[in-house]
């Protein structure tokens, strides 16, 4: 199976003093470095074939970082500039308002960003069922990820009211599902009466819930106030219950 590979970016820049940015004819190279990281925070041992576009200048500029992770744009002016990076399997990046004039002293940016999730869950069940008077909905399946080490995995979990489920559906906070490639796992959730998931469907409806494999990494939802999350992987089965 073939592995995605995400990243943290960590990025270096040659810049200079308050003084010299009166120099504004003056050019030099624009230099940084891209350090890879799995979706388990690992660092990767290459950083080669990263796309990186220099944006700010006509044309702009496209180079690949070398096995090192690094890239060098050559007789840069002195400006502001953005920075895209791409890598097939990643989330675009993007950095924007550099204020770049060539000199000794370094400028340092980090910038993070994970890697998209392998983890799909496969043989899908559910059942409701009540303990003293709460209800927990029990979820089984299978983990494939395609990689044979124990890990954790996170997990998201979709709730609609119709079988097509999506990322656009009802979330509930992710799940922490432990194991490796081919484990079954086994995951409960308490279907409080106060709880968000009870509060979305009402009592005697078809719910139906598909699971997606997360990165870790988000976005932030500034109209609803909320994070939501990237890089998600393939869904899983669709499953159904009926909401007690």
């Amino acid at each position: 199976m073939r592995f995605l590979l995400m990243s943290c970016f960590f990025i270096v820049f040659f810049s200079c003093t308050e003084e010299q940015e009166l120099i504004l004819d003056k050019k030099g190279p624009l230099i940084g470095s891209v350090v890879l990281f799995d979706q388990f925070g690992r660092p990767m041992p290459t950083a080669e074939g990263v796309e990186v576009t220099l944006q700010g200048i006509e044309p702009s500029s496209l180079i690949l970082t070398d096995s090192e992770g690094r890239f060098i744009f050559d007789d840069i002016p002195a400006g502001t500039y953005n920075l895209l990076f791409n890598k097939q399997g990643f989330r675009e990046h993007y950095t924007q308002g550099i204020r770049f004039v060539p000199g000794p002293d370094t400028l340092f940016l980090l910038k993070g960003m994970r890697e998209f999730s392998t983890l799909v869950v496969n043989d899908l069940e559910l059942e409701v069922e009540t303990r003293n008077g709460n209800d927990f909905l029990l979820l089984k399946g299978t983990i494939k990820s395609g990689i044979d080490a124990f890990s954790t995995y996170n997990v998201w979990v979709y709730f609609d009211d119709e079988d097509k489920v999506s990322n656009l559906s009802f979330p509930f906070t992710p799940l922490k599902i432990r194991g490796k490639h081919n484990d079954a796992f086994s995951e409960e959730i308490f279907l409080s009466s106060f709880g968000p998931v009870k509060n979305q469907f009402e009592s005697g409806n078809t719910v139906y819930v598909a699971l997606y494999g997360d990165s870790g990494a988000s976005n932030f939802n500034s109209l609803e106030s909320k994070s939501e999350p990237i890089g998600l992987s393939q869904k899983s089965n669709v499953v159904s219950f009926i909401m007690p």
